[in-house]
């Protein structure tokens, strides 16, 4: 292609590649399902987009071009590649979601891209497992379990309700690449799913999953008893500086967040925005 700007699709082993991509993202090029590629101009590598791909759904993880490069287009053309070569495999949607701290500087280039105008969609909460104080058990009419011991008439209910999209995808397990079942737990009335948390790893220690409870049972506690479950065990379990994030989606999942954590540790406090684009 000699001194022509071209894309390169990115693979595991091509480590040429790997500078402009997040080292806690490097394992994404493992699964030959996600979708990387890099904008390459006289053998220089200018930029790079990767996504991590959920069945039809790819996601954006991250868009870096090299500050020598900025402000002519590059990242519009290597995002645009990135879901040519997405729609071309396949996919039929694109999500992207920002901090609110990083999402001005993205905001005109997901735009020109095709992506939705964004939207608030959560918020999120960082704080260290040593600052959260003691939860007191939670005492409510229903029954609960971790992922770890999960009934199988309940987890066969659970499994049928995510298939069906009766539960959102934010608390279905099979959306998380490392989920921990003794951290993921669920609230049952009489067998039937009354509420879901999921727990996983992330790169800055652990995170919970976007908090769901459906319409008939919010306001009846199962959100503050999963919150007060995975909480416990994740303070028995590891240690008091492991930082954990917890994904916020509903206002009654914030206000919750609100009243259990204390404000003055809180390591940060933001609202996440989502847009998306259908191919």
């Amino acid at each position: 292609m000699g001194d022509k700007l071209h894309l390169v699709r990115v693979r595991e082993g091509l480590e040429n590649y790997y500078s402009y991509i997040p080292p806690n993202l490097i394992y994404l090029l493992s699964d030959r399902a996600n979708i990387a590629v890099s904008a390459v101009w006289r053998g220089t590598i200018c930029g790079t987009a990767i996504a991590e791909r959920f069945e039809d759904v790819i996601e954006l993880r991250s868009i870096f071009v090299d500050p020598g490069f900025r402000k002519i287009g590059l990242g519009e053309y290597i995002l645009k590649g990135l879901i040519n070569t997405a729609r071309d495999e396949g996919v039929i949607g694109v999500t992207a979601h920002y901090t609110e701290k990083s999402f001005p500087k993205h905001r005109s280039l997901l735009q020109r891209a095709g992506m939705s105008e964004a939207k608030a969609s959560a918020a999120g909460y960082m704080i260290a497992l040593g600052d959260i104080p003691r939860i007191d058990k939670i005492k409510i009419p229903f029954d609960s379990c971790s992922f770890a011991d999960v009934p199988r008439d309940l987890m066969d209910n659970y499994r049928k309700m995510c298939s069906r999209g009766e539960l959102p995808d934010y608390v279905n397990v099979l959306k998380y690449r490392n989920p921990l079942k003794n951290l993921s737990f669920l609230v049952a009335d009489k067998g039937k799913v009354a509420g879901v948390l999921i727990g996983e790893k992330n790169a800055a220690g652990l995170r919970l999953g976007g908090l769901y409870s459906p319409k008939e049972y919010q306001g009846r506690g199962p959100s503050i008893l999963l919150l007060s479950l995975a909480l416990t065990e994740a303070q028995k379990q590891y240690p008091k500086e492991t930082v954990v994030t917890i994904d916020a989606i509903s206002k009654g999942a914030i206000k919750l967040c609100e009243k259990l954590l204390p404000r003055k540790s809180l390591i940060f406090k933001g609202t996440e925005f989502f847009c998306y684009l259908k191919l």
